[in-house]
């Protein structure tokens, strides 16, 4: 196995951390929740380390041994929603879910991941027409303003008598 990092263990059940089995997960989960005192922890062959969470953003080191096999998964402390971007050495790899999660598929060596969420398109196309329904009235205005400031000069002045 990879050298300069340790297992990551189940310390609780609200996801706060990233998993890889999460059918052993749920198991745990429904234990605990019976009130059996069990411990759950990841799989020998997938060791976590160099985790950072900043809000949705989520970045760390994995190292998957070759005795995993092709079918490993990483399911991360986040519902899943359609927006997020995995990013595995620097390529963009499928998310999916798994047990509502973001999941991403794991294959065999060393690797740095990245989760961020970019959003939809179509949440860029509503902050423009918001900005539109802001910005419009306020041009109007200026525009309304500029013209009625230069028709009281191009009118002509009356002389006192």
């Amino acid at each position: 196995l990879c050298d300069g990092s340790l297992p990551m263990y189940y310390y609780n059940s609200n996801c706060s951390h990233i998993m890889c089995d999460v059918e052993e997960h749920m198991a745990w989960m429904d234990a605990v929740r019976r009130g059996e005192m069990l411990e759950c922890r990841e799989p020998e062959t997938v060791v976590w380390s160099n985790i950072k969470r900043v809000g949705v953003n989520i970045s760390a080191d994995v190292c998957v041994d070759a005795k995993a096999g092709d079918d490993m998964t990483a399911s991360f402390p986040l519902h899943y929603y359609p927006g997020y971007r995995v990013v595995m050495d620097g390529e963009e790899v499928e998310a999916f879910m798994d047990y509502s999660c973001l999941t991403c598929r794991l294959v065999p060596g060393r690797h740095h991941i990245e989760v961020s969420y970019v959003g939809l398109p179509i949440f860029w196309v509503c902050y423009a027409v918001t900005a539109c329904g802001i910005l419009c009235p306020a041009v109007l205005w200026g525009l309304r303003r500029l013209k009625g400031a230069g028709a009281k000069n191009a009118a002509p002045g009356r002389r006192a008598a």
